[in-house]
């Protein structure tokens, strides 16, 4: 008998490869949404504060120049 070890012996199993592009799928998933969500929660926060401190009145109307630079053909 050979010392040697074969091919299939040395090869790492199915199973396990399953498993690592699992969980690496899902833990770049679960980082880039909370690196999004903190993109927006961070942007909310910032807009909101410096809108805070118009008057109402302006407040609606920057709100609907935002509202309407949004509405493109990227945002639709």
């Amino acid at each position: 008998m050979s010392a040697q070890s074969t091919p299939s012996q040395r090869a790492i199993p199915l199973a396990t490869l399953g498993s690592v592009a699992r969980l690496l799928t899902l833990t770049l998933a679960v980082l880039t949404t909370g690196l999004i969500s903190g993109f927006f929660y961070a942007y909310a926060c910032s807009v909101t504060l410096g809108l805070a401190l118009l008057p109402d009145e302006q407040y609606v109307e920057a709100m609907q120049a935002i509202n309407a630079t949004v509405r493109n053909g990227v945002f639709a």
